[in-house]
């Protein structure tokens, strides 16, 4: 995954967070992407849904914004997220600036 930071300090090695809005995510069905997941949780809200996914090797749990749910509960996902709406914060929570 990428993101559109600059070190600001941070070195190779150097623990990080990056962090997304669920409404960002681009949830598609399937194992074919870089980034995958298994549906825990579908939470239908009306005109949207919120899906909670699990990755094996990350602590938490991923949420997603979706318009339309494209699989169900236990299923396999694969998500991304657009290199502009991540954000990387170092190991104090402090934000690392954006490249322009």
């Amino acid at each position: 995954m990428k993101a559109s930071v600059k070190a600001d300090g941070a070195k190779v090695g150097d623990a990080v967070t990056v962090g997304f809005r669920p409404e960002h995510l681009n949830v598609t069905a399937g194992d074919k992407g870089a980034l995958t997941a298994t549906v825990q949780l579908v939470e239908d809200l009306g005109d949207h849904s919120i899906m909670h996914l699990d990755r094996e090797a990350v602590e938490g749990r991923v949420l997603a914004k979706v318009e339309k749910v494209p699989a169900s509960e236990g299923q396999t996902v694969s998500f991304e997220i657009p290199v502009a709406e991540c954000h990387v914060f170092d190991a104090k929570g402090m934000a690392l600036s954006r490249r322009d």
